[in-house]
């Protein structure tokens, strides 16, 4: 009898301990299921800032291909105005090139000019160098003397004009005397003679600044090179300021000396002031 009782007891016991089971797991189910939410629900949040952030960049793109699109545009602008600007530059640059070619025309026929009158005005004169400079000498007692030094190295009895100093005087130095002569003839007699003075005596034509300074530059450098080659034929061809050396040509333009040899320039450039040449200012090779 109790045999069977402790049996129905245990048949009664095993079906709450199948239901206390099945309870443990639908725990367990709802814990996971409720961490999947809160998962899911991380996942909307994220996906939602990433859309977020996605929106943002892409308004950024659309304002960034705007601004895009207006420096673009404002770079065609700039080109096109550089484009007008160069084109319009070009012209004014040809016109300047046009007109500067016209005024050095026109300079080059001035200076022209300008020698062939100097030559006309002065053709009755020379320059003599070298003659005892004082402050208080009178212009009678200067013609006087220089007029002395034209009869000894012509012997011959002509009379000047009159002579006169050129620029102001300076103390321990020998101002230029201009001498004008009564005819052309009498002149150029006295500058055929002219080898007859001694130093520190020269005398020579009366040229334009330009020409004397360009025959300063030639006989300096022919000075210049016979030091360093005393046995060297250095000529000056003095009609068309030029000095060869061998086979090396000298020219003078503006004040610059230039030579040529085997189409190399070497270019030189002798500084000389533009006051009156004095000593540089002596008879010609």
């Amino acid at each position: 009898m109790a045999g069977r009782k402790r049996q129905h007891d245990a048949h009664d016991d095993e079906p709450n301990s199948k239901k206390g089971k099945g309870n443990d797991d639908l725990s367990l189910i709802l814990e996971k299921l409720t961490k999947i939410e809160k998962q899911n629900t991380e996942i909307v949040k994220s996906v939602s800032s990433v859309e977020v952030k996605i929106a943002t960049i892409e308004q950024k793109l659309v304002a960034a291909e705007s601004t895009s699109e207006e420096l673009k545009q404002s770079l065609c602008e700039v080109k096109t105005e550089m484009s007008t600007s160069i084109s319009q530059n070009s012209t004014r640059i040809d016109d300047m090139e046009t007109k500067l070619a016209d005024l050095t025309s026109k300079f080059s026929k001035i200076q022209s000019e300008k020698l062939v009158l100097h030559s006309e005005v002065n053709k009755l004169n020379l320059v003599l160098c070298g003659h005892p400079d004082s402050k208080d000498e009178s212009t009678d007692k200067l013609a006087t003397e220089i007029q002395a030094i034209i009869r000894s190295i012509t012997k011959k009895d002509i009379t000047i004009d009159c002579a006169f100093r050129i620029g102001n005087y300076k103390p321990n130095s020998c101002r230029q005397v201009k001498v004008k002569f009564l005819s052309l003839l009498e002149r150029n007699f006295a500058l055929l003679h002219r080898s007859e003075l001694s130093h520190p005596y020269y005398l020579n034509e009366d040229l334009p600044f330009e020409t004397r300074r360009t025959q300063a530059i030639l006989r300096q450098k022919k000075k210049a090179l016979l030091q360093l080659h005393p046995d060297a034929d250095i000529k000056i061809n003095w009609k068309q300021n030029t000095l060869s050396h061998g086979n090396i040509l000298y020219t003078v333009v503006d004040g610059i000396i230039s030579s040529t040899r085997n189409d190399l320039m070497d270019m030189d450039f002798l500084g000389l002031d533009q006051g009156q040449p004095n000593s540089l200012h002596s008879q010609t090779n």
